[in-house]
């Protein structure tokens, strides 16, 4: 797909917003917004990567498969990598297990809500659906996420600890165990026969439901 028209306004002006914000949060400019200041940088950051995100995919499909997916892969696993280096930094490298956790959450909602809201969407249209029309590229896009924080992200992370003397863990528990093993066996089961109906979907939400519960009540 190539870009036909100019940009949309809102990816021109929240980058723009974003280093703003950046910028006065680091010379110490506060406005009198006391606790809504740091709402206002949350809805900054959440524009600015937005908006990346939206640049990267229009470059992506301009370059085309097999090479826009790889593209797609790089800009997210540098995304990732900032926020948690970010965020390891705002809490003094006490945050031992952000990375496994974050890395292990994007897994999740990947490969279990993306993927199941995919997969249950055209089944309720199609009833039954091939792997042909849009859905194999956003399986691709999908699993390639899914790879890229796993195998790019930690690495990178890991370096990151390294070089800083950071403590990082990256063992999962029990639960997670359990969820992760099951994941991959539904995936394989719903992706392996290239052919998908709406049970499928529904399986892979109901796994996703059951990781937000165990995440919100341990």
């Amino acid at each position: 797909m190539k870009l036909t028209s100019p940009l949309p306004t809102w990816s021109v002006v929240a980058p723009v917003a974003a280093w703003a914000l950046l910028a006065a949060s680091l010379t110490g400019v506060r406005p009198a917004l006391g606790a809504w200041w740091e709402v206002v940088l949350a809805i900054g950051l959440a524009g600015g990567i937005l908006a990346a995100v939206f640049r990267v995919e229009v470059v992506a499909h301009t370059v085309g498969e097999p090479y826009g997916t790889r593209v797609l892969a790089i800009a997210v696993t540098a995304i990732d990598v900032a926020l948690i280096v970010s965020l390891t930094m705002a809490a003094g490298g006490e945050a031992a297990g952000l990375a496994r956790d974050t890395v292990f959450a994007a897994v999740m909602i990947i490969l279990n809500g993306m993927v199941g809201l995919r997969l249950l969407s055209g089944a309720g249209r199609h009833k039954e659906q091939t792997f042909q029309h849009r859905l194999q590229t956003s399986l691709n896009l999908a699993l390639g996420s899914a790879l890229a924080s796993i195998g790019l992200t930690i690495p990178a992370v890991a370096m990151v600890s390294l070089a800083t003397g950071w403590t990082l863990s990256l063992g999962i528990n029990a639960k997670s165990t359990v969820l992760l093993l099951l994941l991959l066996t539904v995936a394989a089961l719903s992706l392996g026969t290239g052919r998908t109906t709406v049970m499928q979907g529904t399986v892979h939400l109901v796994i996703f439901t059951v990781y937000l519960f165990t995440a919100i009540v341990p």
